[in-house]
């Protein structure tokens, strides 16, 4: 079907058939989910139009007798139904003509899915395209939504309100739940979800800051109220009685609780052996740690001080009296290890530790020390390490890479009131050095593989915003080092720059080629070096 207008009149033409809709044999004519709905003048001449329809075929499907035809859905949206209008009541027919609901209504109906809201009296209920109550005009809001049932599978499910609460009905299993929560949630494709099996067939209800879990499967509510409800991996849920109370873990598959409610904290591990641990609080206020398998059975009792994951399988326990150990879950076995101290970055898969009053990374697989004893070891966000060592009154610094090994000797000064943030840095290393003539710090980097890029002779460096290298500072001139290390520029000159500098940040802007001013000309180089053959008193600056 398409559209066009003949001699100032709208006509319709069906392009298959060659054949034209145009008045005055039709009074009005709209185009609507590929069909064609037409009126004809009534008989007498103060008899209102009628409208029939007419397939995209071009035949007609609906006989001249209703007072209106509407397509129910929004704007741009197409479906298997039409809404009609007879003797002011409304109903529903589909797009091959028949009626799925007759027109008895006073209120035109909301068509969802292959679901229709019909409203009586202001109360809205929910029939089905067999015309078959669904559920009665009681209602102050009903609509459509969907649950997850499966793996690949979202299954039509519909929330309903009364009076300010809420309940849902199921069509598939005729399930009714009646309007008495503050709050329904069905699980489904619209939630983040931050594991790869998705849940199936859960809902959430809530009621008076309490939570109930409903498995659709089985018709089921996990007994008890909770104020708060996790969902895990693994088919798993924490449940918590209270804010900030007792947790214990439901297993949704088995359909019951494996975890008593009994602990002050829980956490599950998202890897091959899924191990979850707990943490409970004892008489004499200490908190202590232990290990439970994805059945719920003990696997190390509650009596450490700390667990930490490293990865899967091994994990470090402290021990409240004889130190760290290191826990293997594929064999079950725990070797002692010799420090005082442990930590490990989530960034980092390396240890750093303590002994004898020195730090190193520890590789926990080879069971192995990477470095000499530092006096400071600091994990930094792109992946490297900073480490320092105290001289004297002096701290040295250097960097490692992620593997534990030394990739800028510690060499670098560092002043007494220095913080790691003046270290961290995306894309490079920052180098300290002091002058001895001056006493004051200059400046430089080393990428991070450790390649000095930048010396650190420099009062201050501008890493270019957009990769293009640096903009080096000395005695109030600039120059130019490339991103990879190479020296356009000694720190001698005025650079045209594309905006201001940010000192905040300490970044510029500049790109090439590069206006550079010597003996009051500007001149321009290329990134390789090349000088171009142009020389000019003044630089413009053309609006963008």
């Amino acid at each position: 079907m398409a559209a066009f207008r003949k001699n100032g009149e709208q006509v319709v033409f069906n392009l298959p058939k060659q054949q034209e809709f145009a008045g005055p044999e039709y009074k009005r004519l709209q185009i609507e989910n590929g069909h064609l709905i037409a009126s004809k003048a009534g008989k007498s001449p103060n008899a209102e139009a009628l409208f029939g329809l007419f397939n995209r075929n071009g035949e007609q499907i609906v006989p001249f007798e209703y007072s209106a035809i509407y397509n129910p859905y929004s704007t741009f949206q197409s479906g298997a139904y039409f809404s009609v209008e007879k003797d002011g009541n409304y109903g529903i027919i589909d797009t091959l003509g028949n009626v799925i609901i007759p027109p008895t209504y006073k209120n035109r109906l909301m068509v969802r899915g292959d679901y229709f809201i019909s409203k009586k009296d202001d109360k809205l209920g929910l029939l089905d395209k067999q015309n078959k109550q669904l559920l009665p005009n009681t209602y102050d809001w009903i609509d459509l939504s969907e649950i997850r049932t499966g793996p690949d599978q979202l299954m039509p499910i519909f929330k309903t309100r009364t009076n300010g609460k809420y309940g849902f009905y199921v069509p598939k299993t005729g399930k009714i739940v009646p309007p008495k929560y503050d709050r329904v949630e069905f699980f489904n494709d619209r939630q983040s979800y931050r594991f790869e099996d998705k849940p199936v067939g859960l809902i959430r209800l809530e009621n008076d800051g309490k939570d109930q879990l409903y498995l659709l499967h089985s018709d089921k509510i996990i007994p008890g109220d909770y104020a708060k409800i996790e969902l895990q991996a693994h088919h798993k849920v924490i449940l918590s009685q209270e804010n900030y109370g007792a947790q214990g873990v439901y297993d949704l598959e088995k359909e019951q609780l494996i975890i008593p409610i009994e602990y002050n904290y829980i956490r599950m591990f998202n890897q091959k052996h899924q191990l979850i641990r707990v943490e409970k609080e004892t008489e004499n206020h200490r908190t202590l740690a232990g290990l439970f398998d994805a059945e719920g059975n003990e696997v190390l009792p509650i009596s450490y001080a700390h667990i930490e994951q490293m990865d899967d399988p091994y994990f470090v326990l402290k021990h409240n009296e004889n130190g760290y150990a290191l826990f293997n879950a594929e064999t079950n076995t725990q070797e002692p290890l010799p420090f005082t101290e442990m930590s490990k970055d989530e960034n980092h898969w390396l240890l750093t530790v303590q002994k004898n009053g020195k730090t190193y990374l520890y590789d926990y697989k080879k069971q192995k020390l990477l470095t000499e004893g530092y006096s400071l070891i600091k994990p930094l966000k792109n992946g490297n390490y900073l480490v320092a060592q105290q001289e004297a009154n002096r701290l040295h610094f250097g960097y490692a890479n992620a593997e534990g090994k030394l990739i800028v000797p510690v060499t670098y000064d560092s002043r007494e009131d220095d913080y790691l943030q003046k270290f961290e840095n995306e894309h490079y290393l920052p180098l300290f050095k002091k002058d001895t003539a001056t006493g004051k710090m200059r400046k430089g980097f080393a990428n991070l593989e450790g390649k000095i890029v930048v010396p650190a002779r420099f009062q201050q460096v501008f890493e270019e915003e957009n990769g293009n290298g640096f903009l080096t500072m000395l005695d109030n001139s600039f120059g130019i080092i490339t991103a990879e290390g190479k020296e356009l520029l000694p720190p001698k000159y005025d650079i045209y720059l594309n905006q201001r500098l940010n000192v905040y940040r300490e970044t510029s802007n500049f790109s090439f080629p590069i206006a550079f001013k010597k003996d009051g000309l500007w001149q321009f180089m290329d990134r390789n070096g090349q000088l171009l053959p142009i020389k000019t008193r003044e630089i413009i600056d053309v609006p963008k």
